[in-house]
């Protein structure tokens, strides 16, 4: 099992072949306060391929705030912190709605719920892109991944590979998934949960 998130991001492009010869472009889902994968990845990048962009959203505003301000701190242009949730309103409520599962006296499935209705009536959602992703990174809220992925099959080729946190039981995320889409050239990646590291699924559509 994978202790940490840097060496989960690091084992999972060791079997990643970017390509040499163009602009690489990373979508990632979810930069939560920027200082995590979107650290790990540009990294990796850095060292691997000589031309890159990383498009990274953040819907939930305190998140996105301490995203870009640490970006910004950073300087580094190649870098893109964006406002807006990556997934279309109809998906949530056909998609997400349907798959929530409470678990506990806490995360409870009202409380899920209520937090994608807030997001339906106040959050900001991205358009159109105008680039096809190499990476698609998602890295968000529990039971959204399908409402993501199925808007990233827009911009996606067979060769975009996808990397999914799946936080949900165990493998409940990719389980969920199944149920819309297939999931060609599959890898599961096993995170030690007791260090913060969640499994990981990789794959193409």
């Amino acid at each position: 099992m994978i202790k940490s998130m840097k060496y989960m991001m690091e084992q999972i492009f060791s079997n990643i072949n970017l390509p040499m010869d163009k602009r690489v472009n990373i979508l990632e889902v979810g930069t939560g306060n920027g200082d995590g994968t979107t650290v790990y990845i540009n990294n990796i990048l850095k060292s691997s391929v000589f031309d890159y962009r990383i498009h990274s959203y953040e819907g939930i505003e305190e998140c996105y705030g301490n995203a870009i301000s640490f970006w910004n701190s950073q300087f580094d242009p190649r870098i893109e912190i964006i406002n807006k949730f990556f997934c279309d309103k109809e998906d949530i409520e056909s998609m997400v709605m349907p798959n929530i599962i409470g678990e506990g006296n806490v995360m409870t499935k009202e409380h899920y719920t209520n937090n994608y209705n807030k997001v339906l009536e106040t959050g900001v959602f991205e358009g159109d892109i105008d680039y096809t992703p190499d990476v698609i990174l998602i890295d968000s809220w529990r039971f959204g991944h399908a409402a993501i992925v199925n808007k990233c099959k827009k911009y996606c080729d067979k060769n975009t590979i996808f990397i999914v946190e799946d936080d949900f039981r165990v493998y409940g995320e990719e389980k969920i998934l199944r149920k819309y889409f297939d999931l060609k050239n599959l890898k599961r990646y096993d995170g030690e949960l007791s260090h913060g590291t969640w499994n990981f699924i990789t794959f193409n559509l």
